[in-house]
């Protein structure tokens, strides 16, 4: 579910490299570029997502649901905290995962590790036919398992406003590649039913490579809502181009105030009262 955490520990962005430390601090990935950065503590979302793995023949060997609620617990200058609570279905059998806290921070690494950001100037895409301007951030992020260079262009006029991202991770040595991923815009603007209202939202495609394979995801996204991400389906294929494996994520429901009124962790919101 790459998108939905979206997608995480603290960039130290005093590693930018720039001329000018105020031009960098003024040109720099902040929270109103990020899918839940721009909205207020008490955010959050209920996803339900299903995991279908496939065998030789394309059939369904084993399917798995997961019910998702994230809720924002915390907005700081370098990332986001959140709160994940799950339960997942697996045949007949249900159970609870242990909720967990997640920090990404706006480059989309965790808060906590250790990065080198770098201003890249700008650079123009272009999305049907339209040329964008963005500004370009370079990420670099060492780690014991390997080396992660991310390159992102955003907006501060354009949603989503991070508009492309590219990124290849290597071995320690920087000698092997181990992944290597493009989430690009594919079409804006388009009509998507957000629970019983049709919004516009982002189409965005993701393709991730490495050595056994590649997955590949289409998402509808919205900045109406906290996370982004209103549905997404992806593939995952092996190296011969056999689909192993394939997703569909939707959402349930959603508040952008913190105000839940629920009956339960899963429970959907309780229609409004007609007195």
């Amino acid at each position: 579910m790459r998108f939905l955490l979206l997608l995480m520990p603290v960039l130290l962005l005093a590693g930018a490299v720039s001329a000018d430390p105020a031009r960098a601090q003024e040109n720099r990935i902040t929270k109103k570029h990020d899918a839940w950065g721009r909205f207020d503590v008490g955010a959050w979302t209920l996803v339900k997502g299903t995991e279908e793995t496939l065998d030789e023949l394309g059939r369904v060997t084993s399917k798995k649901t997961k019910e998702t609620h994230t809720s924002l617990e915390n907005v700081s200058e370098q990332g986001v905290t959140l709160l994940v609570n799950a339960e997942v279905q697996i045949g007949n059998r249900r159970y609870t995962v242990e909720p967990r806290t997640l920090k990404p921070g706006f480059h989309g690494e965790l808060i906590g590790l250790s990065a080198t950001v770098e201003d890249l100037g700008t650079e123009e895409i272009v999305v049907e036919g339209r040329r964008i301007a963005c500004r370009v951030q370079g990420v670099e992020v060492v780690r014991p398992e390997g080396r992660r260079r991310t390159k992102i262009f955003y907006s501060d006029s354009v949603a989503p406003y991070i508009l492309r991202r590219e990124s290849t991770m290597t071995d320690p040595d920087g000698e092997t590649t181990l992944m290597e991923s493009v989430e690009e815009i594919l079409a804006t603007g388009m009509p998507c039913r957000v629970l019983a209202e049709v919004k516009p939202a982002t189409l965005i495609r993701a393709v991730y490579k490495h050595p056994k394979g590649k997955t590949v995801t289409m998402a509808f996204v919205s900045t109406e809502v906290p996370g982004g991400v209103v549905a997404h389906c992806s593939k995952e294929l092996d190296s011969e181009g056999r689909v192993v494996r394939r997703n569909l994520m939707e959402l349930l429901d959603y508040g952008r105030d913190g105000v839940q009124e629920r009956t339960g962790l899963f429970s959907r919101r309780r229609p409004p009262r007609p007195w």
